[in-house]
């Protein structure tokens, strides 16, 4: 199993004012170094993002997206202290959600996951309709106030299985205290261990070629 690129990501959901992200705030206010490297797209449509090393951050009117280019421990620190930096500056924009998201990629042939999707009604779904040639399982878990949604996508030549976090939240700050509770590396760490308790998955060291 390897872990999808750009897989451990953290996600704001709320009403941002992209105007504020300019590259000289994001340098000296958010990242606190100089050296950021920003990249406007070309597709109108697409968000900036900026990028310092082996994190990158991506603002979009309705989200801000923090990701590990490299997802190591260190990385992964980065962002959470990123995503805490940006609720502190701005703790009056409006938002609605936080998740805390884990993203792998599993080889179909050689996969314990396999018999979760031998269901039913396969035989006779591809008999009257024809070949099913994506299955998804999706499942969203209730523990105490956050909700787990964990899903597995099997199709013809992979299995990606992904882990949101999600949390509603009323303020920016519950971002931060979110994380003086529990830091990105602990959440890892569970993901990890419910990996390995159920179908015996450990992440390899080899990223995902896109």
């Amino acid at each position: 199993m390897i872990i999808k690129k750009e897989g451990y990501n953290i996600v704001i959901v709320g009403g941002w004012n992209k105007s504020i992200f300019t590259p000289q705030w994001v340098s000296s206010k958010l990242f606190k170094k100089s050296g950021i490297l920003y990249e406007f797209p070309l597709n109108i449509n697409a968000p900036p993002r900026y990028t310092d090393n082996e994190v990158r951050l991506f603002i979009e009117t309705n989200k801000i997206i923090l990701s590990a280019l490299v997802p190591s421990d260190e990385n992964l620190n980065k962002i959470e202290q990123l995503a805490i930096n940006v609720v502190e500056l701005l703790p009056h924009t409006p938002v609605i959600s936080f998740g805390i998201n884990f993203g792998f990629v599993e080889d179909i042939e050689k996969s314990s996951i396999l018999n979760n999707f031998n269901i039913n009604d396969n035989a006779d779904i591809t008999e009257i309709m024809g070949e099913i040639i994506e299955t998804n399982i999706t499942r969203t878990i209730k523990i105490e106030n956050v909700l787990l949604n964990f899903n597995i996508i099997k199709n013809q030549q992979k299995i990606s299985i992904d882990f949101n976090i999600h949390f509603t939240i009323n303020e920016a700050l519950d971002v931060k205290n979110i994380f003086i509770k529990k830091s990105f590396i602990k959440y890892k760490n569970e993901i990890l261990s419910i990996l390995k308790n159920l179908y015996d998955l450990e992440p390899s060291t080899e990223e995902e070629n896109l």
